[in-house]
């Protein structure tokens, strides 16, 4: 066998034992590109905005606050000329993200050495959510607290309600948090005009899966 192809061979076995490690510590997950987009919606990548950002970009409204990444697609949905807008997000929230809502957390470390389990932060991520700890970004009330699931993840509703003038307007927001193999602490997204969000939800509530 020349070098070449056996160090390539090497490669590809290395990569393979780390993901299995990493794996077998969190279930690998399914990303929002991944899933099937239902009739009558379009997900479109790229900038969007939010009541929850202030109507700022999403994505770098999050960034700014500290979080490690984020990636924001719109969701549209069109019935003949009627039209309805949301968006699906996927945010890891990294160490500087958790930090700044008061929780102290370790990216996970992939190695080939036999990995120590460490213990999720997502049941102190949730509970500092569900008390209003995110308040600070932008005030929200909780409709339906953070629970934990048979598979490990936190699922939840927040309402954001933005006066203007006379008129409010309002933005709910399904959340699924979960451990991300390779970035830990993350939240799956899914926000929603409220007015909207009986029709829609039922249509768009596949995007909250994050478990394969």
């Amino acid at each position: 066998m020349k070098a070449s192809t056996w160090c390539a061979t090497l490669a590809l076995a290395l990569a393979v034992s780390v993901t299995s490690l990493a794996s077998a510590a969190t279930p690998a997950t399914v990303a929002i590109k991944d899933i099937k987009v239902p009739n009558n919606v379009t997900l479109l990548a790229g900038s969007q905005k939010a009541l929850f950002t202030d109507s700022q970009d999403f994505k770098q409204f999050l960034l700014d606050k500290g979080v490690l990444s984020a990636d924001v697609y719109q969701l549209r949905y069109k019935v003949d000329n009627v039209f309805s807008y949301g968006l699906v997000a996927d945010v890891r929230f990294g160490e500087q993200g958790l930090r700044n809502l008061g929780i102290d957390s370790k990216m996970p470390v992939i190695s080939l050495k036999k990995k120590q389990a460490t213990p999720s932060s997502l049941p102190e991520l949730a509970a500092v959510i569900n008390a209003g700890g995110m308040n600070t970004v932008q005030t929200y009330r909780v409709v339906e607290p953070l629970t934990v699931q048979k598979n490990g993840t936190y699922v939840g509703t927040l309402r954001f309600d933005n006066p203007v003038g006379d008129v409010i307007y309002s933005e709910t927001l399904h959340i699924v948090l979960y451990d991300n193999v390779y970035f830990g602490p993350s939240a799956r997204i899914i926000a929603l005009n409220s007015a909207d969000d009986d029709t829609l939800w039922p249509l768009v509530n596949g995007f909250a899966k994050v478990i394969k």
